[in-house]
């Protein structure tokens, strides 16, 4: 087997275990939670409404007969309609009245749905929740041009609390992540070999994406960003930049029914009320803890829990001594995997190609752990790998050209970073899935990039055989890949993932 389809094939494993892992997570049932009812009755309605072909004036009015509020047309309905398919053949009294009343404990609610509906609405943001993890690891993995590296995104997607929390609950936050993910990786895939179909559907996902959650939309601006380049670079025809450009916002209404008798003054209606909707809530005395009052301070949130993952990650946070022993069992076998691959596939470094290079890693690693140390008091492996995997973005994109990989990565979590954190109302751990979804890739190329930049990779003639030292690098990587079950099974399931 070659050397790029076994690495494919390990990580295609290891994503597959932690799928597993999700699962078992799930197993556990976790009670009903803040949200999840109201969510059961919107998503109920929607279907119905779809199902019975409801124009436009009843889309306007049904949700608000109901009361459902910030769950009506607020909120973009496909999340919803995968919700509702799920549930629709559940034997239950209709129509829907669950709702969560604020300021009473969970013991004292009284319009909670039944056991067997709530696990019914859950098995489709599970499979989602599954999704997530492989078209990460295939993001990745186009990425960092098949290292085994790209390992290293689902596993930290794997480990960010908030993905794991949303995955198993009924919320329509891990819908969004998947499809924002999957658009991302068919514009790189379009990156790599220039076909149309790539890029027309890579926005057309985005747009899907912003009708399930509007959040979705500060990718698409990264996405749009993109398409401008190639056509300012000449690397697309006009027509093909605007046909693409129209892609995500017309999948985006074609969604929607509420929105057809007015696309445009509507979907800026709906902006308006989100944005007053948070606005009231802001001022909310049981909400106002989490409220987010500026927008430095949003930066600051979504760099430190959005990109910078470690604040994020579901490991205990006391000490160093006590932290470094749950990640760098992780690093040491991913290194070893990573540079066995690489004598095993023969490939020559390529952004070693000068001291400059090497330097500029080797000083991107130490600036990012004095980093590490002086703002969480805490020395481990993640914030080295952002910072290479930043400066391997930077490079690659600049050296490279409009057809890489990393720039449609440059433009996505660019814009998703920096208008999140421009928007953020509350510091609430949904905001900042989108972000992450993308961010946990950067490690991933850093570890690439540095696997380049070993200075014992083995080259071979084009079409030679695999030499012994090859074979013996497949069979090693294999045992380190081994090495990383065994270690995800013994510890992350030790880690207080819900914490």
């Amino acid at each position: 087997m070659e050397a790029g389809r076994w690495r494919g094939a390990v990580g295609a494993g290891v994503t597959l275990l932690l799928c597993a892992m999700l699962s078992a997570e799930a197993r556990t049932e976790p009670p009903v939670e803040t949200d999840e009812p109201a969510w059961l009755t919107t998503s109920d309605l929607a279907w119905e409404l779809l199902a019975t072909g409801s124009g436009p004036a009843r889309w306007a009015a049904a949700f608000d007969e109901r009361g459902l509020g910030d769950w009506g047309n607020k909120n973009p309905p496909l999340g919803k309609y995968l919700i509702g398919g799920s549930i629709a053949h559940v034997e239950v009294a209709r129509p829907f009245d669950y709702a969560w009343s604020w300021g009473i404990s969970r013991a004292e609610q009284t319009r909670l749905p039944p056991d067997h509906l709530l696990r019914a609405g859950r098995v489709p943001i599970r499979v989602m929740g599954w999704l997530c993890l492989v078209t990460v690891f295939a993001l990745a993995h186009v990425l960092t041009a098949g290292s085994l590296w790209a390992l290293l995104a689902p596993l930290l997607l794997f480990l960010v609390p908030s993905f794991q929390y949303h995955a198993l609950r009924i919320y329509t936050d891990v819908p969004e992540v998947w499809l924002i993910l999957l658009s991302v990786l068919l514009l790189m895939q379009h990156a790599r070999n220039g076909k149309r179909a790539w890029l027309f559907g890579g926005m057309v996902c985005g747009g899907l994406a912003c009708a399930v959650k509007l959040s979705a939309g500060a990718m698409c601006v990264g996405a749009a960003l993109y398409v401008l380049h190639l056509a300012l670079r000449r690397n697309i025809r006009p027509w093909v930049a605007a046909t693409a450009l129209a892609a995500a916002p017309l999948a985006y209404v074609a969604i929607n029914p509420y929105l057809y008798p007015n696309p445009v003054g509507r979907s800026f209606e709906t902006i308006e009320q989100w944005g007053a909707s948070k606005q009231a809530q802001q001022q909310d005395a049981r909400l106002k803890l989490g409220a987010v009052h500026s927008r430095a301070e949003g930066m600051a949130l979504v760099s430190k829990r959005g990109v910078w993952l470690e604040a994020h990650l579901a490991t205990p946070r006391t000490s160093s001594i006590e932290h470094l022993p749950l990640l760098l069992p992780a690093g040491l076998l991913l290194a070893l995997a990573g540079a066995l691959a690489l004598l095993a596939a023969g490939r020559r470094p390529r952004l070693a190609g000068s001291r400059r290079v090497t330097g500029a890693f080797a000083l991107a690693i130490l600036l990012a752990w004095m980093a590490q140390l002086g703002l969480t008091a805490e020395l481990h492996l993640l914030g080295p790998l952002l910072a290479a995997g930043a400066l391997a973005i930077a490079l690659r994109s600049r050296a490279r050209g409009p057809r890489e990989p990393a720039l449609v990565l440059l433009y996505t979590l660019g814009a998703s970073w920096l208008l999140t954190g421009l928007w953020l109302p509350f510091d609430w751990k949904g905001y900042y899935l989108p972000v992450a979804c993308l961010a946990v890739a950067v490690p991933a190329l850093g570890a690439a990039a540095l696997s380049d930049c070993v200075t014992f990779a083995r080259t071979r003639p084009e079409g030679a055989p695999l030499p012994w030292m090859g074979r013996a690098g497949l069979a090693a990587s294999a045992l380190a890949a081994v090495a990383i079950l065994v270690w995800s099974w013994d510890t992350l399931m030790r880690l207080p993932l819900f914490a």
